[in-house]
C-alpha cells in the first residue's frame, strides 16, 4: 500500500483510506467510526505535531501521526471494554500474583503512556529511529554492549 500524505497549508491531513489501510483489519472493521478516527487524529496533534517542518521525512511524520491516532483509539477501546490499560511487569502462576507498573511521577510519563499499546510502542520505536538520523538506538543496557550506545 502506497501512502499518500495530504498537506494543506503546511499541516498533515487525515486520510481515512490510508489510516484504515495501515491498521487493517483492526480499525477497518465495523465498530470504529470515521468520526472516532477523526476526533483521535485531532487529539493526536497534542502528542505529535502535524505541522510539516522538514525535520523528518513527510512519510515518517505521517506514519507517526497515524500511530498516535491508533494508540489513542486502542486505549479508548480498552477503557470502553472495562479493561484498565496497564503494563504488567511480572507475573507468577502459583498463588496467582502479578505486578503492575504504575504511571511514573517523573518526566518519563510519555514512555509509560505509549507503552500501553502495540501502536504506541511502534510510535516510540519509529520516533527514536527518525530522531537519531535513521538508526534505531534504544535506551536499554543490553544494547549498550552491542552498539556502544544507549544504556
Amino acid at each position: 500500500m502506497a501512502l499518500n500524505p495530504i498537506v494543506l497549508n503546511g499541516v498533515l491531513q487525515l486520510s481515512l483510506v490510508d489510516f484504515r489501510g495501515l491498521f487493517a483489519p483492526k480499525f477497518d472493521a465495523p465498530g470504529t467510526t470515521d468520526a472516532q478516527i477523526e476526533m483521535n487524529w485531532e487529539i493526536a496533534a497534542a502528542y505529535m505535531s502535524q505541522l510539516v517542518s522538514g525535520d523528518i521525512s513527510l512519510n515518517s511524520q505521517y506514519i507517526l501521526c497515524n500511530q498516535v491516532t491508533a494508540h489513542l483509539l486502542r486505549v479508548a477501546e480498552l477503557v470502553a471494554l472495562g479493561q484498565n490499560p496497564r503494563i504488567v511487569v511480572s507475573a507468577s502462576e502459583d498463588n496467582v500474583s502479578r505486578a503492575i507498573l504504575p504511571p511514573p511521577t517523573d518526566g518519563s510519563y510519555y514512555q509509560w503512556f505509549f507503552s500501553l499499546s502495540f501502536y504506541g510502542q511502534s510510535f516510540l520505536a519509529l520516533l527514536d529511529q527518525v530522531s537519531s538520523g535513521g538508526v534505531y538506538i534504544g535506551a536499554d543496557n543490553s544494547l549498550a554492549a552491542m552498539t556502544g550506545l544507549g544504556g
